[in-house]
């Protein structure tokens, strides 16, 4: 077993560089990451778009990661982690439930 968990390689931390632009696992985050929509800085509601934004680049960057090196990490003591994710996905299907329901409604 422990060979098999040093045989895995682990991600690089955020913040080395390579050429200049952060790198995790290899993969340049700069390119994962989508423009933000600056227009929505104009709203009422800015952070709800800005959070979401944000939302979706941390999500996309997790998801680059190889799932045993996660794997790993969340069962060296750290289960914590997919507690979190549960709840916030559950957070999330109450708003997007909210939002479809108001934009069908009269449909």
């Amino acid at each position: 077993m422990d060979g098999q968990l040093n045989s895995i390689k682990k991600p690089a931390v955020v913040g080395e560089k390579e050429n200049n632009m952060k790198t995790k696992n290899n993969i340049k985050l700069t390119s994962l990451l989508p423009k933000v929509n600056e227009g929505h800085a104009e709203t009422e509601n800015y952070m709800f778009f800005s959070n979401m934004e944000q939302m979706r680049r941390q999500i996309d960057i997790l998801l680059q990661i190889d799932p045993q090196v996660i794997e790993m990490v969340l069962q060296n003591g750290h289960s914590w982690a997919e507690d979190h994710i549960t709840v916030a996905k559950e957070n999330m299907d109450q708003v997007f439930d909210f939002l479809m329901n108001e934009l069908n409604k009269g449909k």
